[in-house]
């Protein structure tokens, strides 16, 4: 859905329906069955396929570092790509062989 020029996002919690700016998304990930959306203050529990996802959010903000992980740019601290790691705060990400190269090509860009 677009808002002022912006896409947004509504995910549901149980009863209520937030709506969510995708600049306020820091990462997210799968784990089994549930997909986490981790912002700044919230951690979202859905039950949705991350591809489904991915294919909802803007691409030009968002990349694929693992099979089960997209993350921000702007959230982005610091990549080490020898250990296969991927910093947003204190968090440490994998970082997945098939996802390095673009990930450096697509940082490289953004200097």
């Amino acid at each position: 859905m677009e808002a002022e020029g912006k896409k947004q996002l509504f995910v549901r919690e149980g009863t209520i329906l937030y709506r969510l700016d995708p600049t306020d998304i820091k990462w997210i990930e799968v784990e089994g069955n549930y997909l986490y959306i981790i912002t700044e203050s919230k951690r979202f529990t859905l039950r949705i396929s991350l591809r489904k996802l991915e294919q909802k959010l803007p691409a030009h903000q968002f990349i694929k570092i693992h099979r089960s992980v997209i993350v921000r740019f702007g959230a982005i601290d610091k990549v080490d790509f020898s250990a296969g790691v991927v910093f947003v705060g204190e968090k440490d990400l994998p970082l997945g062989p098939t996802y390095k190269e673009k990930l450096l090509t697509t940082l490289e860009l953004l200097n």
